[in-house]
């Protein structure tokens, strides 16, 4: 027994590392039509079965079929004819258990499937539990575990029906069998072919045999667990992704300036939009439109259906993907950061990282103050998602993690959408140190945040509608205007929130309403217009100090402002 608890231990170890593997190496899309639970659950539960079909019940079942053989051998020696009536029953035996194993096949199918269900379930529930808390929605999730776990269970109880019926069925056919056999025997021993001694020593062997055969039966049903279990494992092993982050091939440039070009994309683009090396490109439109797609394709999380995407004049279907991803950091809206210390989550697949290098990026990325202030500065445990910083400070560790890689290339998702107006301001500075001599893609929706790119590109229901300078676009008097002038709207679509001072509304009526005060208490200028009384606050494309949200628009776009 110990050797096959070897190598049940050994084959474990080894599939636990590739089905691991093999689950990092696929691509985004695949991991959008699966269930991240389920996924986990083979990773602990399946492979489990696999290792208790393959370990000790491999053994006992050994044993028992030799201890058939050796019973069958013994009873031919003795009296074939006692023995080939006792086999008489063996078809019945193995009928029974074909018929068994097929029916538990599909039902252990439909369990492994409900259990891994409901470990998508609980992995949701775990990993928002604050969420799930702060809406105190713990009961409702304990019932919808439940009613997986019942469903389960349910089936289940129809395995173990099935597995009941089969050993009642071979008891009942061993004991008959016992008549017969006796019977039988009698009247070989009256006709002197044979001895009382060898009846019983011919049953034995046989009988024996056959109830070390049948003690093996329920093992059936860990056996097909672990067949199909090992199939739905191997199945993901043996996948090769179109888009392998693994792979060795592509080509691998020597320098990039990072010159980005989209050839006649699927996604609806009838231009051609390039992105010059060293410049600031923003990506604004309605929600939907594709700016983040475009993101998701620079990457090749996902593979265009037409079209080319360039780099340095290079396809990047050409590059090695690795090579490629170094190359490009992504600030998201929501950063990922992990349950260790901030130094293991700045040396992120980077260990040879130094303690100065390491330093200079968070100086960089405005968060070396704050991580000086934590219990142990760099050493300090930061929980899971980060749940000991704050918003803006995940941000900026995020900020400085993809400094440390020095990527030629950055792609801000919605980098600050998330953001209170004092975090915004500390990030936007870390964003505007790092994008210097980078070439930069930005999505957002806060306009006054890319007024100073080289290029913004507006998107309108997966097309690019217009495109260029802040300036140009405003003169056009299209869709880019109607988004700047809708988060300036009136009063009633405006949310204030102030940080450190109060903020007065530009809109129409607040204008008039200065106005008159500038008439009554300020001198005119010289072309007759009043100055404006100094208690206004005066606008800064940076440091603003609120957050201004227009609820309601045409276009049904959602955009936050601060001003």
């Amino acid at each position: 027994m110990s050797c096959f608890f070897t190598l049940s231990e050994r084959q474990v170890h080894e599939i636990r590392k590739r089905y691991f593997a093999a689950l990092l190496r696929q691509q985004m899309a695949w991991y959008d039509k699966n269930e991240t639970g389920a996924l986990l659950n083979k990773l602990s539960a399946g492979i489990e079965r696999i290792k208790d079909g393959i370990g000790d019940k491999v053994g006992g079942l050994l044993q028992a079929s030799t201890h058939f053989v050796f019973g069958l051998i013994i009873g031919l020696y003795y009296s074939w004819q006692m023995t080939l009536l006792l086999l008489f029953i063996a078809p019945l035996i193995i009928f029974l258990i074909f018929g068994s194993v097929k029916t538990l096949a599909t039902t252990t199918r439909r369990e492994m499937r409900t259990y891994d269900e409901a470990g998508a379930v609980a992995n949701k529930v775990i990993s928002n539990i604050r969420t799930v808390t702060s809406f105190n929605a713990q009961y409702a999730e304990v019932i919808r575990y439940k009613d997986r776990l019942k469903y389960a269970r349910k089936i289940g109880m129809k395995g173990v029906f099935i597995i009941g019926i089969t050993m009642g069925f071979y008891v009942f056919v061993t004991f008959s069998s016992m008549a017969v056999v006796f019977w039988y025997g009698t009247n070989l021993v009256m006709e002197g072919k044979i001895t009382p001694g060898t009846v019983f020593t011919v049953f034995w062997a046989i009988t024996i045999g056959t109830i070390r055969l049948g003690q093996a039966i329920p093992q059936v049903g860990v056996f097909t667990a672990a067949k199909l279990a090992a199939g739905e494992i191997f199945q993901i092993i043996d996948m090769e992704p179109k888009i392998n982050c693994m792979s060795s091939h592509g080509l691998i440039p020597s320098h990039v300036e990072g010159r980005i070009e989209l050839r006649d994309i699927h996604f609806c683009y009838p231009s051609r939009p390039h992105v010059n090396p060293g410049s600031t490109v923003a990506l604004v439109g309605q929600s939907g439109a594709g700016k983040s797609t475009i993101i998701g394709l620079l990457l090749r999380f996902y593979k265009q259906q037409a079209g080319t995407i360039t780099l340095d004049g290079i396809p990047i279907s050409d590059l090695n993907i690795e090579w490629l991803r170094n190359k490009i950091g992504l600030v998201s809206q929501e950063p990922v950061i992990f349950a260790t210390t901030v130094e293991e989550n700045l040396k992120l697949n980077n260990e040879a990282l130094t303690e100065n290098d390491m330093i200079e990026a968070c100086r960089i990325a405005n968060a070396h103050d704050f991580i000086m202030k934590l219990p142990k500065g760099y050493k300090t445990l930061i929980g899971v998602g980060g749940v000991q910083l704050s918003g803006g400070q995940k941000q900026r560790i995020a900020i400085a993690r993809i400094l440390i890689r020095d990527p030629k290339i950055l792609l801000f998702d919605e980098a600050t959408s998330a953001l209170d107006s004092e975090s915004e301001v500390a990030v936007q500075l870390a964003l505007d140190r790092v994008r210097a001599g980078r070439t930069t893609m930005t999505v957002t929706h806060r306009l006054s945040t890319i007024r100073n790119a080289d290029q913004i590109i507006v998107f309108k229901n997966g097309e690019i509608r217009e495109s260029g300078l802040h300036d140009e676009l405003m003169a056009l008097d299209g869709i880019y205007r109607q988004c700047v002038q809708g988060q300036e709207t009136e009063e009633d679509n405006i949310e204030f929130t102030d940080s450190d001072e109060s903020l007065t509304s530009y809109q129409d009526e607040d204008n008039a309403q200065y106005q008159d005060e500038d008439n009554a208490q300020q001198p005119k200028d010289e072309e007759g217009g009043s100055k404006r009384a100094s208690k206004r606050p005066r606008r800064n494309e940076y440091l603003r100090k609120s957050i201004v949200s227009v609820k309601s628009h045409p276009s049904e776009m959602h955009y936050e402002n601060e001003k």
